[in-house]
């Protein structure tokens, strides 16, 4: 099965909710009848129901869930591959986060039992490419909404692009005797050295997986540092083709509003009948 995961929103024509929940600090995993893996709670979107209150009701009846808090994540689109079924299967779904108050006993349903844990499973799972591809961004989003919500330092401000550009020409200037001219065919190397660093940052994240970079300070401080180092030689590029940060926010505000627009679900559609 393939999964993207896209910003809240970002889909249309919603197929399923799905939702990760804890309840006491710890997460809520639910078993079906019949089957010996594990899987949040969820299902199909009925006619006229919105994904939330859908992600509501299956809530109560998967797992007795009576007072909670409930949060949209993300959204992701799934689809079956060729190898794993006779015809194309895709969906578009969406994920909420809920923290659970009260909960009473399970209701009748297809779930034979649930259960909690400290940590979310790694194996046995029922979805395990969507978990997989989901499970990061909630557990991001619960890291800056519950557990460890940022206090702003008021004595720091965000960088502006300008300020950016600024500090890396001056880093130019400074070993420009050793360092290549500030011309546009010199920006090639530049990307691949971006490109380098990029893989520095994938390497952290296959050696250390999202879990360790969310929970260790220090590995994600390592994490960020090497982020930055992908994002200076991408000033770099802008620098040596004479772009200034006036122009990278024009072309940001544009191509935003442009990404608004899109219709990811069409997309999918047309991608998928050319495969």
């Amino acid at each position: 099965m393939k999964c993207t995961v896209y910003g809240a929103g970002s889909l249309k024509d919603y197929k399923f909710a799905v939702t990760f929940a804890r309840y006491e600090g710890k997460w809520l995993i639910c078993k079906q009848k019949g089957r010996s893996s594990w899987e949040t709670s969820g299902g199909h979107i009925e006619p006229g129901e919105s994904p939330i209150e859908a992600a509501k009701r299956e809530l109560y009846e998967e797992t007795g869930a009576l007072d909670f808090d409930i949060k949209v994540v993300c959204d992701f689109w799934s689809c079956y591959e060729p190898h794993e079924t006779e015809n194309i299967n895709w969906a578009n779904s969406q994920v909420f986060y809920a923290s659970i108050r009260n909960i009473g006993d399970l209701p009748e349903s297809e779930m034979e039992c649930i259960d909690f844990v400290a940590d979310f499973p790694t194996e046995n799972l029922s979805y395990p490419e969507i978990t997989g591809a989901v499970l990061p961004w909630v557990k991001a989003f619960i890291g800056g909404e519950e557990f460890n919500t940022p206090q702003l330092d008021e004595s720091k401000e965000e960088l502006k692009i300008s300020d950016m550009l600024k500090s890396q020409y001056e880093l130019w200037e400074k070993h420009k005797d050793k360092w290549s001219p500030m011309t546009p065919v010199n920006a090639r190397n530049s990307l691949l050295w971006m490109i380098d660093e990029l893989g520095e940052v994938i390497a952290i994240i296959k050696k250390k997986g999202e879990d360790e970079i969310l929970a260790n300070s220090e590995i994600k401080e390592h994490f960020l540092e090497e982020l930055v180092d992908v994002f200076m030689y991408f000033l770099d590029v802008l620098l040596r083709y004479g772009f200034t940060g006036v122009d990278f926010s024009d072309a940001y505000r544009k191509k935003s509003k442009h990404n608004l627009k899109r219709d990811y679900s069409r997309e999918n559609r047309e991608f998928l009948s050319f495969s």
